[in-house]
């Protein structure tokens, strides 16, 4: 009985409801995403080989840099998602206090309304404003990688 008064199992099954709608879609488009790379890449090489041997070995290390940060990026955006999911879970509760029905008789007759609100859109604010300094920090990231992608031309 423990288990299910346990914060953590919450979080996790809060990751899991959240994840589970769109895991198929995304693995679906995320492998004809690869194979379409793929024959790009194929045909980028093939194209490349023509001219000097050692041009394919110089895009791939050119793309290295870019790889790395895009990896940096999704463990960035992997945590922040994982991080909130409290917040997230606690945005729900006070979402159904106030559209329950049973609770809302509880919230009306205690006049805990306002703080209720107060509450969510407090936590709201939290989670924008962390993922809107994720993004910042990201967008900087890429423009100034655009910038020294465009000055060296």
């Amino acid at each position: 009985m423990n288990y299910y008064e346990d914060p953590e199992y919450h979080n996790k099954l809060e990751n899991a409801k959240t994840g589970m709608g769109l895991g198929f879609t995304n693995l679906f488009f995320s492998i004809l995403q690869v194979i379409q790379l793929i024959i790009s890449l194929l045909g980028l090489i093939f194209i490349t080989i023509n001219g000097h041997w050692l041009v394919p070995f110089i895009v791939l290390a050119a793309g290295i840099p870019v790889l790395w940060v895009q990896r940096k990026h999704n463990v960035e955006r992997y945590s922040l998602v994982f991080a909130r999911t409290p917040k997230k879970r606690l945005m729900g509760y006070l979402s159904s206090l106030l559209t329950t029905r049973d609770a809302v008789k509880e919230v009306r007759l205690y006049r805990l309304g306002q703080y209720i609100v107060d509450k969510w859109k407090n936590t709201f604010e939290e989670v924008r404003i962390e993922a809107f300094k994720l993004a910042v920090k990201q967008r900087l990231w890429l423009a100034l990688r655009n910038y020294y992608q465009f000055s060296d031309d």
